[in-house]
């Protein structure tokens, strides 16, 4: 009944052994149910006996906090971010505000929490190259979901979630649209895709990949190996199995075959494989402000991952951009850009590594970090920064290579200019010894000053520029060599056929 009343429109109450619910949000959708729902329904009775807590982060670049700031409210969206906000205050560092006492004081003052609202999305059939005609064939009617925010104040790093409590989506269908950036936002004009949709109306920037963390509040055996094999990897299940068979890869296999998985308690099963963290129990089943207490402890480790892989691509796309950047030709320049990245990377350090203060907790966010392939994001960051300072280098060798050119240049100017100076200022000085020597003798000695000054000039040029013209010849001599030879001419004459031979037949 709580997928039938959309969790997102109604408020739960209890009151002794009793629930009951009342309307918060008037909806004026279609019915849930439509023909092409229907349809599915009758294959696929496993699938839509599972409604799990669906919650989805993404990281996110923000422009401005200003336009986050909303006058929306809600309480189960308030209870959730009361948690949020308590695991960040108590499962790290010390509960101070002291930075003298609490080394993650600064950190926690960072983060900052906003309720952006509800959304009508919606889902669509799993695209094919041979199915066009269905590519745009919605799955049931659109349906709220409800958003929030938490932002590093210091930095443009951000992580937007928005949850379905008891989801009324078919399962892997949606994941299949979440992971393949399809959901759709209903909007009075037409359906606009979700990022799309975030972008124009508060400037939300996608800046890395979208997690699933999904709640079942059943058993892991409702679901058969392969089929749970297909919801780890975000694949859509089919009824007779996948189309492309059953998944065996040997990773995801052995998230799912283990009795716990990630688990470290034996309350639940939890698995994770690169982009979807699943958690199995019946104990999950209560109401929502328990269910929302527990989601909340995964939910606070993957907002701190996604800090950083939000941090990691906006970093890396930067260094990119500056890779094609045409107005940083000159080192300072260029050099100047890098600082500047290097400078936002750095304003968000806090979110390296928090140090949680339980070792279950520790070992979750390691787990996490590893299914993620935090370390291989970083890795590839590394590989653009040392391009980068390759990059550098280059520019300072070719401005160098300039500027020694023109600077031998100016100094053969310089060398000459002053050599024959020197041949003028001894050529005159010749001259005076008219009382001394005879005259024949004073024109020889001028005729050898010259023939001096000319070797001299000779010797100052060949020295600058002999060096680069020996290096162009040998350049010269190694792209001959590299050539190709031209083949030689086929032999002619009685002698030749002796001397060719028979090709062998193939096998």
């Amino acid at each position: 009944y709580q997928r039938l009343l959309n969790m997102s429109q109604v408020r739960e109450h209890t009151q002794g052994d009793f629930v009951f619910y009342s309307h918060t949000t008037g909806y004026s959708g279609e019915p849930l149910f439509n023909p092409t729902l229907q349809e599915m329904l009758t294959n696929r009775p496993t699938e839509w006996s599972l409604i799990p807590d669906v919650f989805v982060s993404v990281p996110m670049q923000y422009p401005d906090a200003e336009r986050l700031r909303q006058t929306c409210s809600d309480e189960t969206a308030g209870r959730l971010l009361k948690d949020m906000d308590f695991r960040t205050y108590y499962e790290a560092g010390v509960p101070s505000d002291r930075e003298s006492v609490d080394d993650l004081a600064t950190f926690k003052r960072r983060i900052r929490r906003y309720y952006l609202g509800k959304v009508p999305v919606l889902i669509s059939c799993e695209i094919t190259a041979d199915s066009d005609a269905g590519a745009t064939e919605s799955i049931g009617p659109d349906a709220l979901v409800d958003l929030f925010i938490s932002i590093d104040c210091e930095s443009h790093c951000a992580v937007l979630t928005w949850y379905s409590l008891s989801s009324p989506f078919l399962v892997s269908h949606l994941f299949d649209n979440i992971l393949c950036n399809r959901v759709m936002v209903q909007t009075d004009a037409a359906k606009v895709n979700f990022y799309d949709y975030i972008m124009d109306r508060f400037g939300l920037v996608k800046r890395g990949t979208p997690k699933i963390f999904a709640v079942f509040p059943c058993r892991k055996d409702r679901l058969s190996g392969h089929q749970l094999a297909s919801l780890l990897a975000g694949e859509t299940i089919y009824p007779d199995g996948e189309n492309f068979g059953k998944i065996i890869d040997r990773d995801i296999l052995a998230a799912v075959e283990s009795d716990r998985g990630m688990g470290q308690y034996d309350r639940a099963f939890v698995c994770a494989y690169t982009n979807v963290v699943l958690q199995f129990s019946e104990e999950f089943a209560g109401s929502v402000a328990e269910r929302l207490y527990e989601e909340s402890i995964t939910l606070f480790y993957l907002e701190l991952i996604l800090f950083e892989e939000a941090a990691i691509h906006i970093a890396d796309r930067e260094i990119i951009r500056l890779f094609t950047d045409k107005d940083a030709e000159r080192p300072v320049e260029f050099l100047a850009k890098v600082d500047a990245i290097y400078d936002g990377y750095s304003q968000t350090i806090d979110f390296w590594d928090i140090k949680v203060n339980y070792p279950t907790s520790q070992k979750s966010i390691a787990m996490l970090r590893e299914a993620f392939g935090i370390r291989d994001q970083l890795n590839a960051m590394k590989r653009n920064q040392e391009q980068l300072q390759t990059v550098f280098d280059t520019k300072c060798d070719i401005i160098d290579r300039k500027d020694s050119k023109r600077m031998d240049t100016s100094l053969a100017i310089i060398s000459v200019l002053a050599i024959f100076s020197a041949w003028m200022d001894g050529y005159d000085y010749i001259a005076t010894w008219n009382d001394v020597l005879a005259s024949g003798t004073i024109h020889i000695l001028q005729r050898l000053l010259f023939l001096a000054v000319l070797l001299a000039a000779g010797y100052a040029v060949t020295h600058l520029f002999g060096s680069k013209l020996g290096h162009y010849l040998r350049k010269c001599r190694r792209q001959k060599r590299r050539q190709p030879k031209k083949p030689k001419k086929a032999k002619t004459g009685r002698r030749a056929k002796h001397d060719v031979k028979e090709p062998r037949d193939c096998p």
